[in-house]
């Protein structure tokens, strides 16, 4: 299903390129319809494996993300400052490609809705699938949007949404431009973006902190280092516990030895002060710590 292209103007607003003057309209009657498989919003897009993925040519420049030692990333509820997230194409030949976000480490075929446009003055067509757009220059999109009504999500959704996805890997996402030609896409000219993460906010330690939270953040070290000593001190007392069980066990075993054998002793004295020194007694002790 197909939506009507669009051009955003920031005085009228969203302007229906279906709309046509008076020449336009007598024109309509006698011209004979486009054939179907020629028509770009009625062809079939590709799905892409993740292999496919993998080996697609990484020509796409991805435009205002933030680049880590680990790769891009987008950080969608931080502020834009006019440097919204893009896209650039760089130099092409066609005239009409289709622009899709997939989600690249799953083994299943999932995309990412395209994110609404920013750019003003581009003429689009919406699909389901994705957007169809002539590949030329840069393309913006808004970094964060929610329909009014529905609450959804208009602009790049949270790589967190999409851990079903990727076994609790981290969610990484990439554009995949597939260009129509003759009628029909040629997915063997389709090229991507580098992989990116989508983020709600940098982690704190990656910031500048303010007075309180650097403070927060001392008083949790301090929590963690004592319970780390905690710990250690745990499992020392623990090891000493178990060498004197052990010795203990090895000092009754003796005991029991010495109280079988006493009524071998003939000299009655030195009976009676074993039995009474190795006789069983039931005492407890506290322990100070």
């Amino acid at each position: 299903m197909a939506t009507p292209a669009f051009a955003y103007d920031s005085g009228s607003g969203w302007s229906s390129d279906e709309e046509s003057d008076d020449s336009a309209s007598h024109d309509a009657l006698p011209r004979v319809p486009e054939a179907a498989q020629n028509r770009i919003e009625d062809a079939t897009v590709p799905t892409w494996s993740w292999a496919a993925l993998d080996q697609m040519p990484e020509t796409l420049t991805l435009v205002n993300f933030v680049q880590q030692i680990w790769g891009y990333a987008l950080f969608r509820c931080e502020p834009a400052n006019k440097q919204y997230p893009g896209i650039a194409f760089g130099a092409t030949t066609f005239e009409k490609a289709h622009v899709s976000v997939h989600l690249k480490n799953s083994k299943s075929s999932v995309t990412m809705r395209t994110p609404e446009v920013k750019t003003k003055g581009l003429e689009y067509t919406r699909l389901e699938s994705g957007l169809v757009v002539r590949p030329e220059g840069v393309i913006h999109f808004k970094k964060k949007c929610l329909d009014k009504k529905t609450k959804k999500d208009l602009a790049f959704e949270l790589g967190k949404r999409y851990l079903s996805f990727t076994g609790e890997n981290t969610p990484e996402f990439v554009f995949v431009v597939v260009p129509f030609e003759n009628g029909a896409y040629a997915p063997n000219k389709a090229f991507r973006s580098p992989a990116f993460h989508v983020f709600s906010k940098r982690q704190a330690r990656f910031l500048q902190h303010k007075h309180k939270r650097q403070k927060k953040n001392v008083e949790i070290e301090q929590m963690d280092t004592d319970i780390h000593d905690a710990e250690t001190t745990l499992r020392s007392l623990e090891e000493t516990l178990d060498r004197h069980v052990v010795a203990n066990q090895q000092m009754n075993a003796f005991f029991d030895e010495m109280r079988a054998d006493i009524h071998r002793i003939t000299n009655e004295t030195a009976k009676t002060a074993l039995e009474y020194a190795l006789r069983h007694v039931q005492s407890s002790e506290l322990a100070t710590l």
